[in-house]
C-alpha cells in the first residue's frame, strides 16, 4: 500500500474487525486480474488522465470478481475505499504488497 491509504466512515464496529476484512478483500482483490482495466493478478489497476497511466484503485469490476462485497458488507462497507498518499503516481508493474 505505497500508494493508498485505507478510508472508511465510522460506522460503528470494531475497528480491528473493519481493518482485518479491509486486508481481507484487498488481497483477494490483488490475487485476480482486473476485467475493467485488464492489468495482471498481483498488479495495481490503471487508469489514465491527460494520456498518461496512472496507478488506481481496485475497479469496481474487480471487486466484485474477487467476491470483496461479501467479506466487507458483514461490517458495514460496501466496496474498498482509500484515499491516496500523495498525488499521482505514474503506473508500473509494481507488485500489490499483501495485507
Amino acid at each position: 500500500m505505497d500508494y493508498f491509504v485505507f478510508t472508511s466512515a465510522d460506522n460503528g464496529q470494531d475497528p480491528q474487525t473493519v481493518r482485518a476484512a479491509q486486508c481481507q478483500a484487498w488481497n483477494a482483490c490483488s490475487q485476480i486480474a482486473c476485467p475493467k482495466c485488464r492489468v495482471m493478478a498481483g498488479q495495481y489497476c490503471r487508469d489514465r488522465v491527460a494520456g498518461k497511466a496512472i496507478m488506481a484503485r481496485f475497479h469496481k469490476p474487480r471487486q466484485d470478481a474477487a467476491n470483496a462485497p461479501s467479506v466487507l458488507g458483514p461490517v458495514g462497507i460496501y466496496g474498498l475505499s482509500w484515499s491516496r498518499v500523495k498525488g499521482q503516481h505514474a503506473w508500473r508493474e509494481d507488485e500489490i504488497p499483501q495485507l
